[in-house]
């Protein structure tokens, strides 16, 4: 992989998983957790990764993006370690039908893998994913077997991060300032599942916001949107136990904020 051009390389890779601390933060500082507790520390880095990475994705044809975190990544001793979320990656993009299509994409597979792996700690969730055009919605598999070069206008830089504070139907959980996406999709959940507001409050449901930014052919930001809000919802009313079986026992949703669809993940 070359930083600038001129610079030898295979050009056969096609995905970077880029596990560090802060590997897609648009930041050169950042708070980072002390010795996995909830004190936090003031931390410098020398440069922007972002603009490192659209560098790298720029001068690599067949690059087509890279996955890791904007904020503190999962530690290796953690309660649920980087190894965990690898893994589920792997497992949920694994081909499923011969022409390599699994039951996730690409992007889906690593935001997921993420979310089911997550302390539940504010703010947690700190990973994401730099893209060229639409590479995230491919298949894995199929992805890495194409040789293609990448044609594309934009590149898209993906943030997730858990809500922990917000304001809903008069009831008052805090405040962020896209709490109308939220209750956007807190509205489309509550119509699938024919309940009201209230009684779907009751769950504490968690909260997830994905943002996208959009990046031109010079690096600059031309656009930024809440791009997708998850909702999770235990229906044993034992949402913030460590110890729930996050496959069995949540119902997840995944709302397009843009599309204003919704489905169940």
């Amino acid at each position: 992989m070359k930083d600038h051009q001129g610079e030898d390389i295979n050009e056969n890779l096609k995905w970077v998983i880029a596990s560090a601390c802060c590997q897609l933060n648009s930041e050169t500082s950042f708070n980072a957790y002390v010795n996995n507790s909830n004190d936090t520390q003031k931390v410098s880095i020398d440069t922007n990764s972002v603009d490192r990475w659209i560098d790298v994705l720029k001068n690599n044809n067949k690059l087509k993006g890279v996955l890791g975190y904007w904020g503190t990544a999962p530690s290796a001793k953690a309660g649920n370690p980087d190894s965990n979320v690898v893994s589920k990656f792997f497992e949920y993009a694994e081909p499923k039908f011969e022409d390599g299509r699994a039951d996730y994409n690409i992007y889906d597979s690593w935001i997921k893998a993420n979310f089911y792996t997550h302390d539940i700690r504010e703010d947690t969730l700190p990973c994401g994913l730099i893209v060229k055009g639409n590479c995230d919605k491919e298949y894995l598999y199929s992805s890495l077997c194409e040789n293609n070069e990448i044609e594309y206008d934009y590149i898209y830089l993906y943030t997730a991060r858990f809500v922990k504070d917000y304001e809903i139907n008069g009831s008052n959980f805090g405040h962020v300032e896209n709490n109308t996406v939220i209750y956007e999709a807190i509205d489309a959940i509550c119509n699938s599942l024919n309940t009201s507001i209230d009684d779907l409050l009751l769950y504490q449901p968690e909260i997830m916001e994905v943002s996208r930014n959009s990046y031109n052919e010079d690096g600059v930001v031309c656009s930024s949107i809440t791009n997708e809000i998850v909702v999770s919802i235990n229906m044993n009313f034992n949402t913030y136990s460590l110890t729930r079986n996050l496959e069995t026992s949540t119902v997840v949703f995944k709302y397009n904020v843009e599309k204003g669809e919704l489905c169940e993940w």
